[in-house]
């Protein structure tokens, strides 16, 4: 039984869950999904992640004007991103 030669590496990226296709003495593809491609934000929006994420680790970070206390990071790091490009706007 012969087996079947490609003319490609074939691989599973596990980080994306996606299969890339790199052709011989090619440098890989960048996925679109890294840090690299993702906006930056301005000075002024990186400060007011800096102070909300300050808020959260305080625990007086509310979710709303007087919505209830947030207590998971990963909905503090989202509140603090989206009030980050607010402010980043000109």
């Amino acid at each position: 039984m012969d087996i079947l030669k490609v003319p490609f590496d074939f691989r599973i990226d596990y980080d994306f869950g996606a299969a890339t296709h790199n052709l011989p003495n090619e440098a890989p593809v960048d996925n679109p999904g890294t840090p690299q491609n993702q906006p930056k934000l301005t000075p002024k929006g990186q400060r007011k992640v800096g102070k909300v994420m300050h808020e959260f680790k305080e625990g007086t970070l509310h979710s709303g004007k007087n919505g209830p206390i947030v207590k998971n990071r990963r909905q503090a790091i989202a509140i603090s991103l989206s009030e980050g490009q607010k402010a980043g706007r000109y």
